[in-house]
């Protein structure tokens, strides 16, 4: 113990500490990402703030699983595919495969992108901090 650096043992006793006080924050960090992404959407885009917001939670859930085991579930696969779809969560998804729920996947996310990245580029004052938390606090 003793030829551990100094560092070190701060380091790792301040990461048991905020693994104490953060035992909920995947589920914080998918909220912000996923209601920021709504609001940006509601008040810039035109869109339905409750399905942005779900289908932003969704893609961060399918981030999360590459992230923390390397694939995408088919439960994520098919949530993405329904939400996408307004399908109803209990339909049966008869003749849909992984490879067009792949495609599916990969489009929609590249539509998703490009539209918060025009924003992004063309009124950067929206995404500064400041902004985005008077959005979430306005309403």
């Amino acid at each position: 113990f003793e030829n551990i650096r100094f560092e070190a043992r701060i380091l790792e006793l301040s990461i048991i500490l905020e693994s104490i006080f953060s035992s909920d924050e995947k589920n914080v960090i998918a909220f912000r990402f996923a209601m920021t992404g709504a609001k940006i959407a509601t008040k810039y885009l035109n869109k339905d703030a409750t399905e942005s917001y779900n289908i932003l939670k969704c893609i961060y859930g399918i981030r999360s699983e590459i992230a923390h085991t390397g694939e995408i579930s088919k439960s994520m696969y098919k949530k993405f595919y329904r939400l996408g779809n307004k399908i109803d969560a209990n339909a049966t998804l008869i003749g849909v495969n992984q490879d067009l729920m792949r495609g599916y996947l990969l489009t929609n996310l590249q539509e998703v992108v490009s539209k918060y990245l025009y924003l992004y580029i063309t009124k950067p004052d929206i995404f500064t901090s400041e902004s985005i938390n008077r959005l979430l606090l306005l309403s």
